[in-house]
């Protein structure tokens, strides 16, 4: 699907929540494509993201994973380093389902403690403090994608309307003996501006180019997992408070899987990928 089409998924849902808090007045000097404290700076997001994982399994044929989570999650916005913002992100409500036809429905409810992030002015996040996941957990949430997806690629300086920018973000992480490797590379533009209830929102076009890469250990079986795929993404931002308002993202990928103990490699794998976040009211 074109992100143009989805724009209104996107709107319906902004809707209900842009009228719920007042906008603050602009920060003076502040480019309005750029994180500082927004007016209030606690703000509430709610979160919906599905992923499918097929794997063909030479001998057994294709096994699908699907996990689905919705998060709610407080931020909480104060004065950071070099003109940026530092953002403890608190997951107050977490269910997430991981499904397959051999293992059956594992399901997980709990959450985990907050993180403390340094945001920039233009949305690179670097991760300060985050809680230790249990197992079950981080095998559901992605490990610091939690807390990371939150914000947007903001271009480095003022920019016109049509104007684009380039970005590219890349993750390491270790988790219970898995190792994970990300590059993405975003291009975005500031595509048109729509109103909704009144307030006045820029719509961002990103698409993304993905790689990916996990290897280690896991109950004691070795993986080893390449992807690489492209993906849309849609986001409606305030320049007035300076936050996303809404965003919706999509993704396919395709890649290899082996498992050397069992003898087996070059299983190929796919993924799809959706995600859904809104700014939920304030008070």
């Amino acid at each position: 699907m074109h992100v143009r089409s989805i724009l209104p998924v996107l709107t319906g849902l902004a809707a209900g929540c842009a009228g719920g808090a007042a906008p603050g007045a602009p920060v003076p000097g502040a480019p309005a494509f750029s994180y500082v404290v927004p007016e209030p700076a606690t703000l509430t997001y709610e979160r919906a993201d599905t992923s499918v994982l097929t794997m063909e399994i030479t001998g057994m044929g294709s096994m699908a994973i699907d996990v689905t989570l919705r998060t709610v999650a407080a931020l909480g916005f104060e004065p950071g380093q070099a003109g940026g913002v530092q953002v403890r992100v608190n997951v107050t409500e977490l269910e997430g389902n991981v499904a397959n036809a051999m293992a059956g429905t594992q399901r997980v409810s709990q959450t985990p403690g907050p993180a403390l992030l340094q945001v920039s002015a233009s949305g690179d996040v670097d991760v300060l403090e985050k809680p230790t996941l249990p197992t079950e957990l981080a095998q559901v949430v992605g490990g610091e994608s939690l807390y990371r997806d939150y914000f947007l690629q903001l271009p480095a300086e003022d920019v016109r309307q049509g104007a684009g920018w380039v970005d590219t973000v890349s993750v390491t992480e270790d988790t219970d003996g898995m190792r994970s490797t990300s590059e993405t590379i975003i291009r975005s533009v500031w595509a048109r501006d729509t109103t909704v209830a009144g307030q006045s929102l820029r719509v961002v076009e990103s698409t993304v180019d993905i790689t990916a890469r996990v290897e280690g250990s896991s109950q004691g079986t070795r993986i080893e997992q390449q992807l690489a795929g492209n993906g849309t993404a849609v986001t409606l931002w305030d320049p007035r408070r300076h936050v996303v308002v809404a965003r919706q993202e999509r993704a396919e990928m395709s890649g290899t899987m082996a498992l050397p103990d069992m003898g087996m490699s070059g299983m190929p794998v796919s993924m799809r990928t959706r995600s859904y976040m809104v700014l939920r009211p304030a008070g």
